[in-house]
């Protein structure tokens, strides 16, 4: 199975578990907890996309060319959201719970994906060994 659809499947069913997680949230807390928590996944989420696009650009094989003004403007649109999550935490407008839980989200459902798609990743199962195999 490839890396790619791994990582899509990832940043998917963290979108998904985040919006039922929020209107969860919204019903339990508050109205600015589940904004913030819902906020700091899909910051989550679009900050993994930006790391795997400049990763993927900046690791070219020997001899091909690099798209430089791609990786220029995912370097800015990376700052860019790093600056958006500063103010949205320094202000108060966000709640830094949620946002801890909201950003950890994308960690754990990453983990999740990969061991249910390839469950070849697991550690076998062992008998113990006994005392006649030393």
């Amino acid at each position: 199975m490839d890396t790619t659809l791994i990582l899509a499947r990832a940043r998917r069913w963290t979108l998904a578990v985040a919006a039922a997680g929020a209107a969860l949230m919204f019903l339990v807390a508050t109205p600015r907890s589940a904004l913030s928590f819902l906020g700091a996944a899909v910051w989550g989420v679009a900050g993994f996309w930006m790391i795997e696009r400049l990763v993927r650009l900046a690791l070219v094989p020997p001899g091909g060319t690099r798209d430089r003004r791609a990786l220029v403007v995912l370097m800015l649109g990376k700052a860019a959201l790093y600056a958006l999550a500063a103010w949205a935490l320094m202000s108060g407008a966000a709640e830094p719970k949620a946002c801890a839980l909201g950003f950890s989200l994308l960690l754990v459902v990453l983990v999740v994906v990969g061991i249910l798609l390839r469950p070849g990743l697991q550690l076998p199962r062992t008998e113990p060994r006994s005392r006649d195999d030393e």
